[in-house]
Formats: C-alpha cells, structure tokens, sequence
C-alpha cells in the first residue's frame, strides 16, 4: 500500500496500476488481446465485465492520484475483512495533505491470485468531503 501511495504522490500511474485492483489482479493487467476478447464476449451476457482500456486505466489512476496527493502517511489500524472468499484485510490511514492532518481514510487491501496484496478498494470520501 506504501508502494501505491507513493506512485500516487509522483502521479506514477503504471505503477499505481500494478498495485490496485482485485483477487483476479492488477488493473493495469488486461489480460492480452484474446484474453479481453473473451471477457468482453462474456460480459455482453452479463458473466464478467469488460477490459478496462490503457487510457481508462490511466485515467482512472491520475484522478485517484489527484485525490490522494499528501505530505505524510500513517497506518493506524487494520483489521482482516470477515466474510470475503479470500484474505482481505481493511487498513486504516491518517493522511497529511496540503490543508488537513491525519485525515482517516480506509483502504481495503486483497490476496491477489498471484500472492501479492493489492490495493482493492480506497474510500476517498474524507479527502474530497463528500
């Protein structure tokens, strides 16, 4: 997660990318031509979702990074998520930005299909005050 925060702070979508995303893996992963052509197929008939274009990526990536721009972080709590197919655990952090201090936001981290921890799901609602 330290890994996704800093890219955010140097607006480093590519990696931002290889570190968000779900059990299947990073978004910024799409799976090469057929595989995105079958995923395309299937989700016409409502069995999965579509592949995610380089520029939605990137583009989805620059407004997280937009959001997320801090001076400072700090972890201040995690918990495992009950109830999930594989480990997920909810991470809380405090974020110095440029007008507030130790603003709370929660993170929700999953055991990707390749062993690694990716940044699932970031409620940035305490940074835009919504």
């Amino acid at each position: 997660m330290a890994a996704f925060l800093d890219a955010a702070n140097r607006r480093d979508h590519a990696v931002m990318a290889s570190h968000f995303g779900t059990a299947a893996g990073p978004i910024g992963n799409r799976g090469g031509t057929l595989g995105c052509a079958f995923r395309k197929v299937f989700s016409w008939i409502g069995l999965g979702d579509r592949c995610l274009t380089a520029q939605e990526v990137e583009l989805r990536m620059d407004l997280m990074a937009a959001i997320l721009a801090h001076e400072a972080h700090r972890v201040t709590g995690q918990a495992t998520v009950a109830g999930r197919g594989r480990p997920a655990t909810r991470v809380e952090v405090e974020m110095d930005t440029v007008t507030s201090e130790g603003v709370p936001v929660p993170f929700v981290l999953i055991l990707a299909d390749g062993g690694s921890w990716l940044v699932e799901e970031v409620d940035l609602a305490p940074l835009t005050g919504d």
